[in-house]
């Protein structure tokens, strides 16, 4: 295929025409294989001098900057810096388009790129500094006054450039280069919109690319000596201008340049506030700073007068991060000495204070607009947040701490907006009206947070009032009411030493407490209301979801009784199952997972239990037969729920087991669909102690494998779901076959049926479930081993491998291909591990030496060594060290009559040593990678072998040959199969890897005899490398080897 920016650019023009499309997206994915030569073209289109259209430049930008980054790590050193140092001058070549989409492309490819170089400047060069250098020249040949949007690429390139060099090593660049950008070019800027009318100006994102150039002065590490250093000293002044300039602007897109704004100053007034409170430390240049703090410090406080004057008609529902920063200033300029109990910014104090009550008038207001805005926007965004309350409500608790008149002002506005409320004067009617409902908002918020001095009953009455009328109020209301009570009842309570349980109050009787709250805790009262409420089916779900975030403190601090508990539990996961919106269950997540940390398993087990028999839970198999979104709502949740009990409790009882897999079963019998729920759930018990097992352990999963073997075709798409639950009881399964002495299982009936349909898919299945099956089996319960393995060696291996394994490799998908060949392999290795540790089967030996048998051999042998020799990623290790051990355990057999076969066993074996020894001894040298190229060694008809080995590169694959340069990767995507969660649990799970080499044979004999059987090979087929290998292997460990290793897996 043609690569180059002419082909590239037909494409790229291509996309626009619908007609096209698909097959212009085609060809630029195989395109963009070509690496370097992509890379080339795309940066041609998108830079070069061309007639290229501008659409298809933005095009060729966005692909650029994609095989950028999808190829970063690979690209050539020489080749990365050309492309590195050519970005910046070929974006200033073209700026005059205009064309802000490209540019921005631009920008990022080069952003990327730096990145890249600045964490791996060794790799590219000898003198990283060098290459800064230059880059900083060419970032500073883009600033041109009368080009703005080439100024702004030019200052978004500096911005990421400054904070990306901020390791050691560049310290001094950085210092100087940020010291003479700022003097040469950002005090200009920063002149030039100061004198802007910046209502009319049209590229307002300027504006934040010059603050944003500022701020990267402070982060990520900020510019030595920043605050002395003489170049930077009007950097404060001209921030404060911009500030200023920003305060009076009512713009939502100037809303950042005036974060930035905030954000500068505020690091600026941190830094006086330090040198004031230690004088001693300050050089000569800090106290000349400090000199002109005095009026600069006014003109900061001048800004936020005007910002917050307007704040009533702030748009609280964009509730941007400046209105939150222009706060943060204001709180830190009412700072207090902690020597003299004056403002630390004495003049800025001083005025804020001047303007206090016109400030705290329209903060009031604003609070009464936000809970409006909460309300209003509830239904659609019940979670929105406004960010500036907080710091706003901060800085009226500060004007109130400084000023008692205004406190005692504010307090009876409060009471006065409570007062109906408290008295209980609100009909139903006026709680729907939104204007008592946002006083009732108001009022709460400023004695929670606002006002230091009110009084604890005042609290407590507003805590009992909101839980008595919780039903009438507002979500949004609740909510706040909900934060006093934490307030009350968590951080501002000082009893709970003495905490007195108290059980079934009333209302009446909790006002009568807090009429004595000087002499009676109210806490309780409040905690056994909640508990009361909870468990009634008053609230609504926002409700729920508060009240149940609360007693989970309560629980976390011992201030709920166990039979309390019990009942907020089972409630919790009551609410949960009949929740029509799984998102707003996250409260009683956290109350399960905090109630069933408090039990003992043997405590909790009969509450579970009792939970899952009752009608809510066992009515949902009768449910489903109503097939409507509501009905396979509720069976998500509980489905959900099982989850998250089972997750969260380490020891599982057989009882509450079985009646989990009961339920599911059940469920399975009605909607066979849902089996990849049900498995996600009875996966859980994999890595779970059950204790008292049943007396019929095995009837706990027969009735799901019997659905399986009924279900037809369909099973597949879920089968795979089931593998972790079915291993997890394999031997129990196994104990029941020694009891009744009874094959024929469910378990061996499934496998029957998926041998009998005989596809890849179909033993790709079976052969996981028999390896597994057997390695349980051969380790712990050898007395039924003969009968297991006979059963095996007729019923499966003998039909399995005697085929034309050509005639069942289908097409398929090739990750999946891939998983079921590695099963069959496994399975070929541990039935002739098993029968060469008992006793050579010569059934086996004799299937070996037919020509089916050959093939599968060879074909086994190979699937095994590309699986084993790709273990970059560790992927599967148990299974591949399990493979390894079998194999190892075959060699007698697998070296019978084959001679003419024998070579395509080397690597094999090489690489079986290298796994099993790795183990241990992460030094071992590797052996020499394989490719399909040693198939055409072997005296074999490649139509018998080429079907097997068709298909099997996804793209996946082929990405993995390009950019990790991997010759024959295996593993890559084979998690995203339908053996993925198996290949994850299971095959990642140290304690898979199977025992039964090491105790049936030894570990230095049975490597010693690999060894032994590789000396057997002519290793003169596989070339230098391999000989040069086997000779290092075989004169380091001698002829018996390794005779002492500890050959366990970890």
């Amino acid at each position: 295929m043609e690569v180059s920016p002419q082909s590239l650019y037909i494409q790229l023009s291509a996309i626009q025409n619908p007609t096209t499309l698909q097959e212009a997206t085609a060809t630029i994915f195989k395109m963009r294989t070509f690496g370097k030569q992509f890379i080339e073209a795309a940066f041609t289109v998108a830079t070069g001098p061309g007639d290229y259209s501008i659409y298809a430049r933005i095009a060729a930008a966005i692909e650029l900057r994609t095989a950028l980054e999808s190829n970063m790590k690979f690209i050539e050193q020489n080749y990365f810096i050309q492309i590195l140092t050519s970005i910046i001058p070929a974006a200033n070549s073209i700026s005059s388009l205009n064309a802000k989409a490209l540019m921005n492309n631009l920008q990022l490819c080069f952003e990327k790129m730096f990145d890249q170089f600045r964490h791996m400047s060794s790799k590219y060069t000898k003198e990283p500094l060098q290459i800064c250098g230059v880059i900083f020249q060419q970032i500073c040949q883009t600033i041109n006054m009368d080009s703005v949007m080439q100024t702004d690429f030019g200052i978004q390139c500096f911005t990421c450039f400054q904070r990306l060099i901020s390791y050691e090593m560049y310290k001094e660049f950085k210092n100087e280069s940020c010291g003479y950008f700022y003097q040469t070019y950002l005090v200009q800027l920063i002149q030039f919109i100061v004198g802007l009318d910046i209502e009319s100006f049209q590229q307002p994102k300027f504006i934040h690319s010059l603050t944003q150039a500022l701020r990267s002065f402070f982060e990520p590490r900020e510019v030595e000596q920043l605050y002395s250093n003489p170049a930077f000293s009007d950097l404060p002044i001209g921030v404060t201008y911009l500030f200023q300039k920003l305060s009076s602007s009512e713009k939502f897109e100037l809303q950042n340049a005036k974060e930035d704004c905030c954000y500068i100053l505020l690091r600026y007034v941190q830094k006086v506030r330090r040198l004031l409170i230690n004088p001693i430390a300050s050089s000569s240049a800090n106290q000349s700073f400090i000199e002109k703090w005095d009026d600069l410090q006014v003109d900061i406080a001048k800004a936020i007068i005007v910002d917050i004057k307007q704040c009533e008609h702030f748009n609280l529902f964009a509730d941007h991060d400046s209105i939150n920063s222009v706060f943060c200033l204001a709180c830190e300029l009412l700072e207090l000495s902690s020597f003299d109990n004056k403002f630390c910014h004495e003049k800025a104090g001083m005025l804020l204070m001047e303007h206090a009550d016109e400030l705290v008038q329209q903060i009031f207001l604003m609070i009464i607009n936000a809970g409006n805005v909460r309300m209003e926007h509830f239904e659609h965004d019940d979670l929105l947040v406004i960010d500036c309350l907080k710091p706003s409500v901060d800085f009226v608790r500060q004007i109130c701490m400084n000023n008692p008149a205004i406190e005692n002002g504010l307090c009876e506005q409060a009471q006065q907006a409570l007062s109906s409320f408290l008295s209980g004067s609100l009909s139903e009617s006026d709680y729907k009206e939104q204007e008592n409902e946002a006083k009732i908002f108001v009022g709460t918020l400023l004695i929670r947070r606002a006002l230091p001095n009110i009084g604890l009953n005042i609290k407590n009455l507003v805590c009992l009032r909101g839980l008595q009328m919780c039903t009438q109020l507002h979500e949004i209301v609740f909510e706040e009411i909900a934060k006093l009570i934490i307030q009350v009842t968590f951080d501002d309570y000082s009893f709970r030493d003495n905490y007195k349980f108290i059980s079934s109050t009333s209302f009446d009787a909790a006002f009568v407490a807090n009429n004595n709250y000087l002499e009676e805790d109210v806490v309780p009262y409040i905690i056994d209301l909640m508990i009361q409420l909870y468990c009634s089916d008053q609230p609504r779900i926002f409700q729920y979801r508060m009240l149940s975030g609360i007693l989970s403190r309560s629980i976390r601090n011992n201030m709920v009784q166990n039979n309390n508990i019990i009942d907020l539990l089972t409630k919790s996961l009551l609410i949960m199952l009949n929740n029509e919106g799984q998102t707003q269950s996250g409260g009683m997540v956290t109350l399960t997972k905090v109630a069933i940390s408090v039990f003992q398993s043997v405590d909790l087990d009969p509450v579970l239990c009792q939970i899952l028999s009752t009608p809510d839970f066992q009515d949902l198999p009768n449910i489903l037969v109503n097939n409507n979104q509501k009905t396979h709502l509720k069976v998500d949740n509980a489905f959900n729920i099982l989850n998250l009990i089972i997750e969260n409790v380490s020891i599982i009882s057989s009882n509450f087991e079985s009646a989990v897999v009961d339920l599911c079963t059940r469920i399975l019998y009605v909607n066979f669909d849902l089996s990849t729920s049900v498995f996600k759930v009875l996966n859980n018990f994999y890595t779970k102690e059950i204790q008292n097992y049943r007396d019929a352990p095995d009837e706990l999963f027969d009735v799901c494998l019997n659905g399986f073997a009924q279900a037809g075709d369909k099973a597949f798409e879920c089968l795979g779901e089931a593998l972790v639950y079915i291993k997890s009881v394999m031997r129990r399964h196994a104990a029941q076959i020694v009891i009744k002495q009874d094959i024929r299982t469910s378990l061996i009936q499934l496998t029957d049926s998926l041998v009998q349909r005989n596809t890849i898919t179909s033993l790709g299945y079976a052969t996981i479930l028999l390896s597994q099956f057997l390695d349980v089996v051969v380790s712990e319960y050898s007395v039924i081993l003969p009968q297991i393995f006979d059963y095996f060696t007729q019923n499966y291996f003998i039909p399995i491998f005697s085929q034309e394994l050509a005639q069942i490799c289908g097409e398929i998908d090739p990750d999946m291909k891939r998983m079921c060949l590695f099963n069959l392999a496994t399975f070929f290795f541990t039935m002739i591990g098993v029968s060469e540790a008992m006793s050579p089967s010569q059934v086996i030996i004799d299937l070996l030496q037919t020509q089916n048998g050959i093939v599968s051999l060879v074909s086994m042998s190979f699937v095994a060594t590309w699986a084993l020799q790709d273990h970059k990623y560790n992927l599967g290790g148990s299974w591949r060290f399990t493979l390894a051990s079998y194999i190892c355990c075959s060699v007698d057999t697998l070296f019978s009559g084959l001679s003419a076969h024998l070579p395509i066993l080397l690597p094999t074996l090489l690489w079986c040593r290298y796994i099993v020894l790795a183990a241990r001894d992460y030094s071992v040298e590797q052996p020499p990678q394989i490719s399909f190229y040693i198939l055409q060694q072997l005296q074999i008809s490649e139509q018998l072998l080429q079907p097997i080995f068709a298909g099997l590169f996804s793209e996946a694959i082929a990405h993995a040959q390009l950019t990790e340069q991997i010759d024959c990767p295996f593993w890559n995507r084979n998690e995203a199969t339908q053996f993925g969660d198996a290949l994850k649990i299971i095959g990642g799970c140290s304690q898979e890897a199977s025992r039964f080499g090491i105790s049936a044979f030894g570990g230095g004999l049975l490597l010693g005899r690999v060894l032994e059987r590789v000396k057997m090979i002519n290793v003169a087929l596989f070339g230098v490398e391999y000989q040069a290998y086997v000779q290092r292997v075989i004169q380091t460990t001698g002829s018996m080897p390794d005779m002492n290793i500890d050959w366990t897996y970890e």
